[in-house]
């Protein structure tokens, strides 16, 4: 039985000549991962189990709406709700609620920080650069 939380994601279409492909694609998840070496929660859009080969353990590769994405296992989690306090990427919103998917506030039944992260030079300011 499916948890309601739970929004069915996009199957890839995977075609790798050395066999790397993945070895299990996942049909839904819960909508939201936050990601522990990341400032932005993100929603996925489709995740697939990896194993390279029998020297690596199966990871997971995460393909989130904006275009990024994450491989591995520990660094992130699956959530319904992101916290209060943090900040969804808006590009993964608008492309999400593009292709039809709810919006996070009513996934959420209240309002979700959205915005970006701007990247600032920092190195060359006393150079008035």
């Amino acid at each position: 039985m499916s948890d309601s939380r739970m929004l069915p994601l996009e199957i890839d279409d995977w075609s790798d000549t050395f066999g790397r492909g993945p070895i299990a694609k996942l049909k839904e998840s819960l909508p939201f991962i936050v990601n522990a070496r990341a400032k932005l929660v993100h929603r996925p859009r489709s995740v697939n189990v990896h194993k390279i080969s029998s020297d690596y353990v199966r990871h997971l590769a995460i393909h989130y709406w904006c275009g990024g994405g994450s491989t591995g296992l520990k660094k992130f989690d699956f959530v319904a709700v992101p916290g209060e306090n943090e900040t969804l990427c808006a590009r993964c919103e608008e492309k999400a609620v593009e292709a039809g998917r709810p919006s996070s506030d009513d996934l959420v039944g209240r309002h979700v920080h959205v915005g970006g992260v701007k990247v600032r030079r920092t190195c060359c300011l006393a150079e008035g650069n």
